[in-house]
């Protein structure tokens, strides 16, 4: 399902680091881990939420793709992207654990910053664009979870740093 190629070719590249020099997920920090909630990573230039940068450059926002992601301490997980109008991304719905979303600071902000979901979050639909979602290694976003707080204003449990990553070839 082609739904969201600019999203899903931004996030591939910026896991397997075969984009712009310095723009990759490797060895950057999961910032927000809320438990019940969300994992939000992605923020490459600051590790604190709010920076962050797309393959396409300025603003902008950006086929399907197994993508392995590397968290030291906790194991693997294998993500595929479900990849022309990025609008698809905003109709697919946040229904279940284990989905994909970029994070954004308003309409057509996406860059690095990505979620995975950790509950069902309808109140997120149409306002964050989803993706994708884990399908393996579940028990890593388990144990990332673990890591996480109840609230924004509590310091995380472990640190969680995405150390590398890598597509997966059928």
């Amino acid at each position: 399902m082609d739904l969201v190629p600019k999203t899903a070719e931004n996030f591939r590249a910026l896991v397997t680091g075969d984009n712009v020099p310095g723009y990759s997920y490797k060895k950057s920090k999961c910032h927000r881990i809320l438990k019940g909630f969300i994992v939000q990573c992605g923020d490459f230039e600051y590790g604190k939420g709010y920076g962050g940068k797309s393959i396409y450059g300025g603003d902008d926002t950006f086929g399907t793709q197994d993508l392995l992601v590397l968290v030291p301490s906790f194991g693997m997980i294998v993500v595929t992207s479900i990849a022309e109008d990025e609008k698809a991304g905003l109709e697919l719905t946040h229904s279940k654990r284990y989905i994909l979303q970029m994070a954004n600071y308003g309409p057509n902000t996406n860059k690095s910053q990505f979620c995975i979901m950790l509950a069902p979050s309808p109140g997120l639909n149409g306002h964050h664009v989803v993706f994708g979602e884990v399908v393996d290694g579940f028990h890593v976003v388990d144990a990332m979870e673990a890591a996480g707080v109840s609230t924004d204003d509590e310091k995380l449990v472990h640190e969680v740093i995405l150390v590398d990553g890598g597509e997966i070839y059928d």
